[in-house]
């Protein structure tokens, strides 16, 4: 195999490796449901935001609910809106998944820094840049 050939057969495995956490997550997400993913989101939504909250808050992993943990996000940030869960990060992007707590109709908004890719009713695959 010439050289460019070997190149293009590592840039491919290499691309291949950097969609392992969203299928990973994908496949966990599908295996606990959306509509109980959505409900403890209502429920974790409905305990966090007791009080005004600001833009959005970090609340700590052992405040997570379980079918969130399961997921095995980098972090979750808590907005007036939805929760978004971290699955993986390079430098100036997040992505992952954006959801929308059950009894909530809002659809997340975008920006030129905020994008969203509608997976189901109530959640979103996310990227955030710079």
């Amino acid at each position: 195999m010439k050289l460019p050939g070997l190149l293009l057969v590592v840039a491919g495995l290499l691309l291949a490796g950097c969609k392992e956490p969203r299928r990973t997550a994908e496949r966990t997400l599908w295996e606990i449901g959306v509509p109980t993913l959505r409900q403890d989101a209502a429920t974790f939504y409905k305990n966090l935001f007791a009080a005004p909250p600001a833009r959005y808050f970090l609340p700590k992993p052992n405040q997570w609910p379980a079918n969130f943990q399961r997921l095995n996000p980098l972090r979750v940030r808590a907005y007036p809106d939805g929760f978004a869960l971290a699955i993986r990060e390079k430098r100036g992007l997040e992505e992952g998944f954006y959801i929308i707590p059950l009894g909530m109709d809002s659809a997340p908004r975008e920006s030129r820094s905020s994008h969203f890719q509608r997976l189901d009713d109530g959640l979103y695959w996310y990227a955030f840049t710079d």
